[in-house]
Formats: structure tokens, sequence, C-alpha cells
């Protein structure tokens, strides 16, 4: 996403249409997208620790008889057999293709990385195309293929504890409900920090309590709170910032949730702007903070523990990325115009293992491990994006992205792909 826009969400209507014995020879028409070969998998050596990247090819072959039209995207996932499952891993990074003609095949390169909560193990890397189901295809059962080897993942994870703050903000609000917000920051300097892992929904779970004051009218209120009828009031509701500045944190910082507190201690996760699932993973460089917001409707009193937080340090010497980089880029957007091989040039500024780049009006920010530079950032106000940005052997560069609207996350949205030099 590269220029301020005013995003507007487009609902589109399709109608239903009812062919009856027609509809197997309506479906052998349409495209077929099959992952024809991945290359480049496992990585030499043939094995890497949770938080690493590396580079693979995949061919996509259109075996069906008319064109894929619509925008579709190639995930990847590793697995612990030869086969894709549910349960199987999603790693960051995709390939995104605007079209593909009948029996043409096209060939890329995707930066792909390893979730830090990977566990220890030996895993197959699996490749679906159209994973999001954006193509109607004359068979849909073929989209995903395994790579013909295994790679070895070590997790080098380590677990430190956040200690809320003692000066906890109680505002009273003027609907009646009362906000309490408890700020963590994790102790040290994240500088030596290849990733940052928090189960937001174990921590409002199991972290955080809310003890109603049952004192004269507030027992009504109380008994209203924990039931299900139509004159029982708002519950209680919690939502976590995540910032890199303990002094903005509660107001700028990135926004997940809110959670429904149930009344039984359990939490339920809504749709949110940023992530679906409740679990995060970010990197911020310099101080890394949490901001927990909690509302409730009731006289009571809040109580936030420690949180535990698992971190994995770099390991590996920053390289050099800094300076002026020019190139290509292509984003496959929902809700959005795609955008095909496009000029771009940023600006990478680096002290160290901090980086910060410049993107016309966009600014964002992140560390560097080794070849790799995480980030996040974009337009206040209009889009969040992150990323990575891997320096590549030859001395080019690729940067694969995600991207989403403030104002409308859920419709529009897109993946964007880079092709640097100096």
């Amino acid at each position: 996403m590269r220029e301020l826009k005013t995003i507007i969400g487009i609902v589109m209507f399709s109608a239903l249409l009812y062919v009856g014995s027609a509809s197997v020879t309506f479906a052998a028409s349409q495209p077929d997208l099959i992952v024809k070969s991945i290359s480049g998998f496992p990585v030499s050596p043939a094995s890497m620790n949770s938080s690493g990247s590396f580079t693979i090819t995949t061919k996509i072959k259109n075996i069906g008889k008319k064109k894929a039209l619509d925008k579709f995207t190639t995930l990847y996932y590793l697995s612990s057999d030869n086969s894709y499952s549910s349960n199987d891993i999603l790693l960051e990074g995709s390939r995104a293709m605007p079209a593909l003609k009948p029996k043409k095949i096209s060939t890329g390169k995707s930066i792909l990385t390893v979730p830090s909560t990977t566990p220890t193990g030996n895993y197959y890397l699996i490749a679906c195309v159209d994973k999001m189901n954006n193509i109607a295809e004359s068979n849909e059962t073929n989209n995903c293929t395994a790579s013909k080897t295994a790679i070895s993942v070590n997790n080098n994870s380590s677990q430190v504890i956040m200690p809320a703050s003692s000066d906890v903000q109680n505002v009273p609000m003027a609907t009646g409900f009362n906000e309490f917000k408890f700020i963590y920051t994790l102790p040290g300097s994240s500088d030596n920090y290849d990733s940052i892992f928090i189960d937001l929904q174990d921590i409002l779970s199991n972290y955080v309590t809310i003890t109603p004051k049952l004192t004269g009218n507030n027992i009504m209120k109380f008994m209203a709170f924990f039931t299900s009828t139509a004159e029982a009031l708002t519950p209680a509701y919690m939502t976590a910032r995540i910032g890199s500045d303990i002094n903005t944190v509660c107001t700028q910082g990135l926004v997940y949730g809110p959670y429904i507190y149930s009344g039984n201690g359990a939490v339920s996760p809504s749709t949110t702007a940023s992530a679906t699932p409740s679990s995060v993973n970010i990197i911020k460089s310099g101080a890394f903070a949490i901001c927990l917001q909690v509302t409730s409707p009731i006289d009571a009193t809040v109580t936030v523990g420690d949180v535990p937080v698992n971190v994995t340090p770099c390991n590996q010497a920053p390289k050099k990325i800094h300076g002026k980089w020019k190139g290509t880029y292509t984003c496959i957007n929902n809700g959005w115009k795609n955008e095909v091989n496009l000029p771009v040039s940023l600006t990478i500024t680096q002290d160290g293992n901090k980086a910060t780049y410049t993107d016309g009006q966009a600014s964002y920010k992140g560390t560097v491990c080794g070849n790799v530079f995480k980030f996040d950032g974009g337009v206040s106000g209009a889009y969040k994006e992150n990323g990575t940005f891997v320096l590549n052997s030859n001395g080019t560069a690729t940067k694969n992205s995600t991207w989403y609207s403030e104002s409308s996350p859920n419709t529009n949205w897109g993946t964007c792909t880079d092709n640097l030099h100096r």
C-alpha cells in the first residue's frame, strides 16, 4: 500500500446460478491452479532456528481450460508429514499473483519466516496456491504440494516475566463504566531479541481478575452482569495495546481485542483490526510495552498479575542495509485495485541492529538480525503495514509485507512484494 488514499470498501454481490446437471460441464471449463514444484527447500544447512528466514522458489501452473482472472495468493506451511492439515504451522510470507493463463507456468521466489513459537522438530514445507479460495476452480483438492525432504527446526526461545505497573490508572467514564489501565514493560532492552511472543488470550483469561463490590445498588448490577437475560448490562471487556513507548502505548499502541469477559474467568476474542488469532508476534525497536485496558460496567476491583513473555535472542550480527533502495513492487489487494510492477524508492537509516525507513508518506521501524530486517509502520489513520526486508547474497533485497486499512481492516488489505537494488 504505497499512497495515502481514502480506502473505500466495495461490497460485491454475486448471484447463485442453479445449473442442475450442467454444473459438471461448467466446473470443467474453469481454471485449475497447482503448485508444480518447490525448490530451495530444505535450506542449506538443513536446519535453522525458529524466527529464521529462508527463500524458496515455486512454480505455479494453471492446468485448467480458463484463465485465472482474479488475484490469488500462495501460502506456505510447516507440516510434520507431507500433506496439508488445518493444524500445520503457517509461515510468515506469501506469494501474490494477479492472473495466470491456461497451461502457463509462473516461477517466483518467496521469503518465508518460521514463527518464533514453532516447536523443535522436523518439518516438510507445504505450498498451497489460492488458499483464500479467490478462484473458482474445476478441482479444489489439488492446490497443495509438499517438499520432498524435511528440515530441522530448533526453538531457542526463553521466557521472561513482565511485571504489572504499580501505578494503575482508574478512569471513571461518563457512560457509567470504569476504565482501568495496566502498563507492562519488558525488563532490560529488546535489542538482542529476534522475536517477542505474547499469547494475549492466555493473559486475559488467566491473569485478569474482576471482583465486583457487592454493596448497595451494585448488587443488582452485579446480578444483571452475570445473567443472559435481555436486561443484562453490557459485559466488561478488555483491550490490549502494544507499542514501543510506555508514555503513548495506551493511546497509540497497536490494538488487539476487545476480549469479552464472560464472568467465569474466560474471555472470547472478537474480530480484530490487526490479527486473528489472539496470539501476536511483534518486534519493536527499543522498549517494548503492553497496555491492558479493562472496562467494567459495575463498581469493581480489577487486578492483573505478572505476564509471561516468550522471547528469542538474536545470535547474528546485523548486516548493513542502510542506503537508498530502488526497484519495483507488486501488491495484490482485497477491496482495492492491484498494483503490479510499479516503481518504488525507499531510504533506510540504520543504527546497529535498529533501522527505520520512509516510503513516500509512510514511515517504518524495526530490528535487524543477520540479513533480515523485521519492520512495521504505515501512515497513521490510514493503513498499517508489517513485514520483512531480506538482504540477498548478490546484494539485492526482497521485501514482503502485509497491509490493512485502519478504518476497514476486514475488507481492505493486501500482500506486497518489492524487488530492490541499491
